[in-house]
């Protein structure tokens, strides 16, 4: 039990004094005050070995709820995004398959004269 200064004061982020309340006595105060663990510790430690499979789990419902508040303006941009990425992978393709026959056929050149 405190008996100087008792009360609470609750600021904005902002700055701005929001609650100013002071008593008598103050016997207790919780700040966040935390839930009592619902969950036995042979179940906690069972979650932790398998979070993995419990995080693909949730990944995956996570993307088909984004999936499914997107609109169609973001569907379309992901579209073109992932067309665009085949493009310029195909690309490196061609140039890759390019300097190979380059190589093949002019075995004597130097990379520096490439």
């Amino acid at each position: 039990r405190n008996t100087m200064e008792n009360g609470y004061k609750i600021w904005s982020l902002h700055g701005e004094l929001l609650v100013d309340n002071q008593y008598k006595s103050l016997y207790l105060f919780a700040w966040r005050p935390r839930p009592f663990d619902v969950l036995p510790a042979s179940k906690k430690k069972a979650i932790q070995r398998n979070l993995s499979k419990y995080s693909t789990k949730f990944d995956d419902l996570d993307e088909k709820t984004v999936e499914g508040t997107l609109g169609a303006d973001a569907r379309k941009r992901r579209a073109q995004l992932k067309s665009f990425r085949d493009y310029l992978s195909s690309v490196a393709k061609h140039v890759q398959n390019e300097e190979a026959e380059i190589r093949q056929r002019f075995p004597y050149l130097s990379q520096e004269d490439e």
